[in-house]
């Protein structure tokens, strides 16, 4: 085992001996990883369905965890530049699922979030001439397409009530590292923070079976809310693709 283990390191390092560390015209990645909501994104249910939204979280958005895939595009504003123009395309899905159950049986509430991100920014690259390793840091302005779902179940007919689709505008910033396995192949991993609904918050009045992202200030039966930041980290990693070494 320890042989075949050498073996294929042997065959690896000697495959790598050929890769070209020149900068390349365009890159592409593909990625995915965990996403964290932070408050005012982040938030539990209560302790029973008469209080299910009626805590001490009562004006999050009562996400709990979430996911994220998508798609990077790197252009160098010029040759030897390490400053390339930046896109990306981005799905973020968060929820939260909880169960009930005592003696009259069972009560199951199920909450979703998915913020479709498209940005546009700047990279800066830190690496330096003829390395494998490429750190870099970016920014981007985003526009944010928020969807989502809150179904509640008793074990009869559900439920459901749907997020009116809306858009906010934001920001996000990125800080990770690019590792050159070959001429057109890398991996890379890394953080981003992101504001997603820093322009246009906006609040409006419930009708069922359409609810509001409301996120601006508002009253909800006498009680005032103040408004709501959408905030998240994205730990994430992926596969690099390398155009015109």
């Amino acid at each position: 085992m320890i042989q075949k283990i050498v073996g294929f390191l042997i065959i690896l390092l000697i495959s790598l001996s050929g890769t070209t560390l020149s900068q390349p015209k365009a890159t592409v990645q593909l990625i995915g990883g965990y996403s964290i909501p932070l408050p005012d994104l982040k938030g539990t249910f209560g302790e029973s369905p008469g209080k299910l939204t009626v805590n001490s979280d009562s004006n999050t958005f009562f996400m709990k965890s979430g996911s994220n895939y998508g798609l990077v595009f790197k252009i160098p504003v010029k040759r030897k530049n390490p400053v390339n123009i930046l896109g990306s395309l981005s799905i973020n899905s968060f929820g939260q699922k909880k169960l009930y159950t005592d003696t009259s049986g069972y009560f199951e509430a199920d909450i979703s979030l998915i913020i479709t991100t498209i940005g546009l920014g700047l990279e800066y690259s830190f690496a330096g001439k003829k390395t494998a390793f490429n750190p870099y840091a970016s920014f981007e302005f985003t526009i944010n397409l928020f969807s989502g779902q809150f179904t509640t179940s008793t074990g009869t007919d559900p439920t459901i009530l749907n997020l009116n689709n809306t858009i906010r505008a934001g920001i996000q910033a990125t800080a990770g590292i690019d590792y050159v396995l070959h001429n057109n192949v890398g991996i890379t991993a890394g953080l981003k923070y992101a504001f997603a609904n820093m322009i246009g918050k906006s609040s409006a009045q419930d009708v069922r079976p359409t609810y509001y992202l409301n996120d601006d200030d508002r009253f909800d039966v006498g009680v005032f809310y103040p408004a709501r930041k959408i905030t998240y980290f994205q730990i994430f990693g992926g596969i690099s693709f390398y155009f015109g070494r």
